[in-house]
């Protein structure tokens, strides 16, 4: 009875941990998708909001792998890699964000801000989104890919240039 009972409780304490270290070694995913959505809403004499977000406050992935970013929205945005420190954080610092006015730069839209971006993409060095300073336009309703080159480890937060309320971070995992 008492060998009975040993091997009873085994079993159970082994199950019991293997059921708790499966979901603990689940793999990070290779790739990841990011969506842009949302609209704006009007209520005249009410007000006017802007919805547009991505899909995710954190996306996870393995560096080396591919983002694919698909904007549901009918506005053009960017995806770009920033420093924590420069996104906004209130509706003010939002209407003065001098990171997205050098974004803005960087991808050649004229100083008026009256213009199409001329530059497309913004890559600072190896091939890949790794560091702050990178970024990629996107159009209305397209799906684009990029590749993730930044280590194991690092978190890079992104925001949208245009919209710079839509932010959001990517945590690179193993």
């Amino acid at each position: 009875m008492v060998n009975r009972r040993t091997r009873l409780a085994a079993a159970i304490s082994l199950a019991l941990i293997v059921a708790a270290v499966v979901p603990a070694v689940a793999a990070t995913p290779r790739n990841a998708t990011l969506t842009a959505k949302g609209g704006t809403v009007f209520k005249p004499n009410r007000f006017i909001g802007d919805g547009m977000r991505f899909g995710r406050d954190v996306t996870t992935m393995k560096s080396g792998g591919t983002l694919t970013i698909r904007n549901k929205t009918r506005e053009p945005h960017t995806f770009s890699i920033v420093r924590r420190s420069q996104l906004p954080r209130t509706a003010r610092q939002a209407e003065r964000c001098t990171v997205c006015e050098a974004i803005g730069k960087a991808h050649g839209v004229p100083e008026n801000g009256e213009g199409p971006p001329t530059i497309p993409l913004v890559d600072k060095g190896a091939r890949g989104f790794s560091r702050p300073g990178e970024s990629v336009v996107f159009g209305p309703k397209e799906t684009l890919k990029v590749k993730i080159t930044a280590r194991t480890g690092r978190t890079l937060n992104f925001m949208c240039a245009i919209h710079p309320w839509m932010q959001g971070k990517l945590a690179v995992r193993k």
